[in-house]
């Protein structure tokens, strides 16, 4: 017997099937000792989860096979094998499995998990927002420089810091100015560290200044507004 799946079905979910077919197989039998051997470590940890919170149905839909089994006297044995070691009916229906998986159409529907759910959904709302941003690209030049500056890559989240810090370092990275930069009449000033004169302090710091020059793996370019020039800071 075999079946092919649903293409967004996971492995855990098809030998769920697998599980639940052979016990449906066996409600139609009358041995008195049900054995199933599974080489799914995975199948049988999940269905000894006393309150499931994924892959609910196909859970309680064999829970519901093995209490039928039971109240007809039967007993049923759930056998864990390892795999790919030479176990003749296991490695049968490794190939059973194989063949109904090229098989041309699905036999078997099975609903996707809660976690396969939650990653469509996130999926979507990324490609949601990347067309949003894009879209604002052409409208908005705010949108152009933070794609210019950031091309929409996050700062390294590995990074652990105080969510104040994090976005002083976004701010660095936009390339905004220091608060003496806004007034009219700044001229540029000395650097406190190298006693450099400088019109951008700010960038001068990070990526010129010596005493930071062991910090900087090389120089890099300062972020710009999109469209050069002169920029009015927020």
């Amino acid at each position: 017997m075999s079946w092919r799946t649903s293409d967004n079905c996971s492995t855990l979910q098809t030998e769920l099937v697998a599980i639940q077919h052979a016990l449906e197989h066996a409600l139609h039998r009358q041995e008195a000792t049900v054995v199933i051997h599974t080489d799914s470590w995975t199948g049988l940890q999940a269905l000894q989860q006393p309150h499931p919170k994924d892959n609910v149905r196909l859970i309680t839909t064999i829970l519901g096979s093995l209490q039928s089994l039971g109240a007809q006297g039967r007993r049923v044995r759930l056998n864990w094998i390892p795999s790919h070691v030479g176990v003749r009916g296991n490695e049968a229906a490794d190939v059973a499995a194989k063949r109904a998986a090229s098989g041309p159409s699905v036999t078997m529907h099975v609903p996707p998990s809660l976690q396969q759910l939650k990653a469509q959904a996130r999926r979507a709302a990324a490609h949601r927002a990347h067309q949003t941003h894009r879209e604002l690209e052409t409208r908005k030049r705010q949108a152009a420089w933070y794609a210019a500056a950031t091309d929409y890559h996050p700062l390294d989240a590995t990074q652990q810091q105080p969510r104040a810090d994090g976005a002083l370092l976004q701010r660095v990275r936009l390339g905004y100015c220091t608060r003496e930069e806004l007034q009219e009449d700044f001229e540029g000033q000395e650097c406190d560290h190298c006693e450099k004169h400088t019109r951008r302090p700010l960038v001068h710091y990070l990526l010129s200044c010596p005493a930071t020059a062991p910090l900087r793996p090389g120089p890099a370019p300062a972020a710009q507004p999109a469209g050069g020039g002169d920029a009015e800071w927020a």
